[in-house]
């Protein structure tokens, strides 16, 4: 992915605020990673990305990516005014990455913290 920035830490925190899960809808597997819609509102789309393996979440080119990719085709369908994207990985309940975008032409620009707990 290009045009990947790093988050300060207080920025990733404020768009974690009122990330619960509600009713989720699964959105996509691949592997041992499942991706959630929590929330579709006001033109944003918080979702989650779980695996029980927290490290999958440092690697934008294996799984996790793929799975990343994958959402901007089906993220519209389930959610078609969407103009911001959160996300937020876990394993076991803890927080493993937090990111940011806002989709373009067919295209993520992500802004994202990988932060093991």
């Amino acid at each position: 992915m290009s045009g990947l920035r790093l988050l300060s830490i207080a920025t990733v925190l404020s768009l974690l605020s009122n990330f619960t899960l509600a009713e989720a809808q699964v959105l996509a597997r691949r592997n041992e990673l499942t991706a959630l819609l929590l929330e579709c509102s006001q033109g944003v789309a918080r979702l989650e990305v779980t695996s029980p393996d927290g490290n999958i979440f440092s690697d934008l080119h294996g799984d996790f990516g793929t799975i990343l990719r994958s959402l901007r085709f089906i993220l519209p369908q389930a959610c078609p005014d969407v103009e911001k994207v959160h996300v937020k990985g876990t394993s076991s309940g803890e927080l493993w990455f937090a990111g940011a975008a806002i989709p373009a032409d067919d295209n993520w620009d992500f802004e994202y913290l990988y932060a093991p707990p």
